[in-house]
């Protein structure tokens, strides 16, 4: 009888530790996720532009299923400018940010503007020239 019970409780046990791998699945898939940010951050970024006119700046960006999001800033809005400047020149030209909250209730600021552009320098001074024009 005592043989009986533990063949009966080691087949038990073996389909807990057969399924057991699977609990590995999520990090993994996070794991994977994780690694394949920057392809997917450089994808939206190539689908993203930046314009300039005598009127306002103007940022058009690429979101999920083809989306387009264009954001339009006069010159008035322009007058806070943030210049992050990389060495070789590149950087970003901070207008704003966009500022909310997550479920905890942390605020989380993101940059908004001319993001990850070469001649950084230069292009604030058309924005700068743009904002003086019109103030």
């Amino acid at each position: 009888m005592a043989a009986w019970g533990t063949s009966q409780a080691s087949e038990a046990g073996s389909g807990l530790f057969r399924a057991f791998p699977l609990f590995g699945v999520p990090f993994i898939l996070i794991g994977v996720a994780m690694l394949s940010s920057p392809y997917w951050a450089r994808r939206r970024a190539l689908g993203s532009a930046y314009a300039i006119t005598d009127r306002r700046a103007i940022l058009f960006a690429a979101g999920w299923r083809g989306s387009v999001t264009i954001r339009s800033f006069e010159p008035e809005r322009l007058t806070d400018l943030r210049r992050k400047q990389h060495a070789d020149g590149s950087g970003d030209l901070v207008f704003a940010q966009d500022l909310r909250r997550d479920s905890e209730g942390h605020r989380h600021a993101t940059d908004v503007g001319f993001l990850a552009i070469r001649d950084v320098k230069g292009v604030e001074e058309l924005v700068r020239t743009l904002a003086q024009r019109h103030g």
